[in-house]
């Protein structure tokens, strides 16, 4: 991802060199920061926003040298002991004194742990324990993504086998990526991407729906027969769906769902969001902060006569041109005429995320530590679908906002996606056979599910697929 962004810098020739860039600086906050500010100021349920880690201990782990090494690592980055001060619209920084504790206790109620909300002002924004059976994490999401838990585990690791680390030799607030201005081809391809949004369909949702960030998920596991068939689809080429086409497996979760959101919405755009790493540079690879921010992805649904291995194409090429295209949020909402400083997405409703643990999960690298798969209550978004493949099998985690949808809803959705990705597996099936198959398997689950089609696709239109007709 960096050199395709690096590659699209070098050929805007000397553009990047004389855009004027300076330092985040320790008070002011980034784009992402602020992003995830003013839903902490606006939700009602804060669980959502934490990021949580657990893992089993064996007998075999010295407990007290991974305390050692675990609050050494946590408070060696300023970071994480970041403090949000607001004042009206104006917020800033302060980095506290007091040190992030790691206890040792004798259990610890784990769901209680991780859903506790965060007080951005007051508080630390980490915490974490240590028991005799397990170890628990958890980091507020306004200064952690999945990058910085990488960090973390890895400088744990190399602590507890009694590794010395080099000093911090950048941190957040050196970084300059915040500041830099959209030059004219990027600001040229999200005209043209985005910028026929409707306002219209803004201002209607604005008064139906007020966000509370209450939510909960729906797991399900997708049928063996499917997994296998996406592996087999993926052996030759490695990481991608179809060795010609290179689709990769988030691209693939891209189509499918925007196929069911065509089908609930009738709309011929669909507009997702994609996680975006947002680490411009190989020096920001290793920063510890929050950077990850959403990365909008349309997909449009017009030509049914063509082949669904042809959308799996389409979507391809629009997220990676996305992706080449990447800025800030705020830089990109500015553009488009709207506001960063809300907790509305605005441009999407919907997230999209696949993790392939297949070969390697994320988790500290000590011998008797093994992660479990865990998550909070809450929704970060209106829907969120999370594909997480494994050894063994393919779930589907849906995390969804109870105030639009209820779990019958999600059930729904759930089905219409292992049945789109199974269709998604059968190249040759056209477009419009795969449109058609889903709208009846869409009227047969509704009556199986006692919905009403109509309400269905109503809500689909007004709450899951952006400001687009």
């Amino acid at each position: 991802m960096v050199t395709l962004i690096e590659s699209r810098c070098d050929r805007n020739g000397s553009k990047v060199g004389e855009l004027q860039t300076s330092s985040l600086g320790l008070q002011r906050l980034s784009s992402a920061e602020i992003w995830w500010l003013y839903r902490y100021r606006n939700s009602m349920c804060q669980s959502g926003f934490n990021v949580p880690y657990v893992a089993n201990l064996s007998a075999s782990i010295d407990r007290e040298r991974l305390v050692s090494a675990l609050k050494t690592v946590l408070n060696r980055h300023r970071i994480l002991r970041s403090r949000f001060l607001v004042n009206g619209e104006a917020a800033h920084r302060v980095i506290s004194d007091t040190e992030i504790d790691v206890p040792m206790v004798s259990s610890v109620d784990i769901p209680a742990f991780i859903n506790h909300p965060f007080n951005l002002s007051e508080y630390g924004l980490v915490r974490a324990v240590i028991t005799p059976a397990c170890l628990v994490l958890n980091i507020s999401h306004i200064v952690c993504d999945l990058t910085l838990l990488k960090a973390i585990f890895r400088e744990t690791g190399e602590l507890y086998y009694g590794r010395v680390l080099p000093p911090v030799s950048r941190e957040y607030f050196d970084t300059t990526m915040w500041s830099r201005p959209i030059d004219v081809d990027t600001a040229q391809f999200w005209t043209e991407e985005l910028g026929d949004l409707d306002l219209n369909i803004l201002r209607e949702r604005e008064k139906l729906l007020v966000h509370s960030y209450r939510g909960t998920s729906l797991v399900t596991t997708i049928p063996m027969n499917i997994y296998q068939k996406l592996i087999a689809s993926t052996k030759k080429s490695g990481v991608t769906l179809h060795q010609k086409s290179g689709v990769t497996l988030h691209q693939t979760g891209l189509a499918v769902t925007a196929l069911v959101l065509h089908v609930l919405s009738n709309k011929e755009n669909i507009v997702v969001a994609a996680p975006f790493i947002n680490r411009f540079s190989s020096e920001d690879q290793g920063v510890v902060g929050l950077f990850l921010e959403p990365l909008p992805v349309r997909v449009r649904l017009k030509d049914l006569h063509r082949s669904i291995s042809s959308l799996l194409d389409t979507v391809r090429e629009t997220s990676q041109a996305a992706l080449a295209n990447a800025i800030p949020w705020s830089t990109l909402v500015d553009h488009l005429g709207l506001s960063a400083q809300t907790d509305s997405p605005q441009i999407f409703d919907c997230a999209v995320t696949f993790h392939d643990d297949r070969v390697f999960t994320e988790s500290l690298p000590i011998d008797g530590v093994s992660a479990q798969n865990v998550w909070t209550e809450g929704s970060k978004f209106g829907m969120l679908f999370e594909w997480h493949a494994m050894k063994d099998q393919l779930s589907l985690r849906i995390e969804y906002d109870t105030d639009c949808f209820t779990g019958e809803f999600a059930r729904l959705m759930s089905n219409l996606l292992t049945r789109a990705l199974g269709l998604a597996l059968a190249p040759e099936t056209s477009l419009q056979e795969a449109i058609e198959e889903l709208e009846a398997h869409l009227n047969h689950q509704c009556h199986a599910l006692g919905l009403d089609v109509s309400d269905i696709t109503n809500k689909a239109r007004k709450f899951l697929t952006g400001l687009w007709v």
